[in-house]
C-alpha cells in the first residue's frame, strides 16, 4: 500500500469506454428504431404523428360511475307520462281517425258540369219548365247514361217539387243502373245543386247527409216507393 500517494482521476476516454461496456448490450436490444424514438421523445417530438409532446394525444373515454338505484328509479319515473307516475298502466289515448265511407268518394265525372253540356240526343223535351239546377241533373244523367230515355219533369203534384220545376224523375229498367245513378248524383250533389234523392224506398238529403240512406215508410206501390225511378229534388 502506498501512503501519501496522489490519487489521479480516471481519464475521460476510460469513462466513455466504461459506459459503452455497461450500456452497449441494452442499446443493442432496444434496436436502432427504439433508440431513435427515445431520442426524438427527449427532444419533444412524437414520432410518426406530426404532433409535439405538448399536443393532447388520444384519450381513453371515461367509464361512467354506476348510478344509485334510487336515482335511476326516479329518472325512469319522471320520464313516464304524468298519469303513469303513481304506478297505473293506462294506455295513451289514441288519436281519433276520420271514418272512411267509400260512398263519400267523389265519382269520376265525364261531363265537368251539367250546364256546360248541350242538350241530349233524346229526352231533352223534359227540360221545359225545369229550373237551371234540374236541367244540369238531366244533362248529367242523359250524357252519362244514354240508354235512359224516359224522364219525368213538371207535372201537378201535392208536393211543390214537380210543379215548381225543381224535381226530376229518372226512369230506370234495373236496380243496378238505378243505384249507380243515385250514388253518382249523391256524390256530386254540391256541384249539381241537389238537395234530395229517393230510390227504392230510401231517401238521402243534404240536411241529414251524415245519416246516409234512410228508409221511408211504405207508400203502397212500386212507383210510389220509387222502385222504378230515381227521384231528384234540387235547390
Amino acid at each position: 500500500m502506498v501512503t501519501g500517494a496522489e490519487v489521479r482521476p480516471r481519464p475521460r476516454r476510460a469513462v466513455r469506454r466504461s459506459l459503452r461496456q455497461r450500456c452497449g448490450p441494452a442499446l443493442q436490444r432496444l434496436g436502432a428504431a427504439a433508440a431513435v424514438t427515445a431520442i426524438l421523445a427527449g427532444l419533444g417530438v412524437v414520432a410518426h404523428t406530426g404532433l409535439t409532446a405538448s399536443d393532447p394525444g388520444p384519450t381513453t373515454p371515461a367509464v361512467p360511475s354506476p348510478r344509485d338505484p334510487d336515482e335511476l328509479l326516479r329518472a325512469n319515473r319522471d320520464a313516464l307520462p304524468r298519469a303513469d307516475r303513481n304506478g297505473s298502466r293506462t294506455s295513451p289515448t289514441p288519436t281519433p281517425t276520420k271514418s272512411y265511407d267509400p260512398e263519400d268518394v267523389e265519382a269520376e265525372v265525364i261531363i265537368p258540369r251539367g250546364d256546360t253540356a248541350g242538350p241530349c240526343a233524346s229526352g231533352s223535351a223534359v227540360e221545359s219548365g225545369l229550373t237551371q239546377h234540374a236541367i244540369w241533373v238531366h244533362r248529367e244523367v242523359c250524357h252519362r247514361w244514354p240508354e235512359i230515355t224516359q224522364y219525368g219533369g213538371v207535372r201537378p203534384d201535392a208536393l211543390p217539387d214537380h210543379p215548381s220545376g225543381r224535381a226530376l224523375d229518372i226512369m230506370i229498367t234495373n236496380s243496378a243502373t238505378g243505384w249507380a245513378i243515385a250514388q253518382h248524383l249523391r256524390q256530386n250533389a254540391g256541384r249539381l245543386g241537389i238537395s234530395q234523392i229517393i230510390f227504392e224506398q230510401r231517401i238521402w238529403t243534404t240536411q241529414r247527409a251524415g245519416e246516409g240512406w234512410r228508409w221511408m215508410s211504405d207508400r203502397g206501390g212500386t212507383t210510389a216507393n220509387h222502385y222504378d225511378h230515381v227521384h231528384v229534388t234540387v235547390h
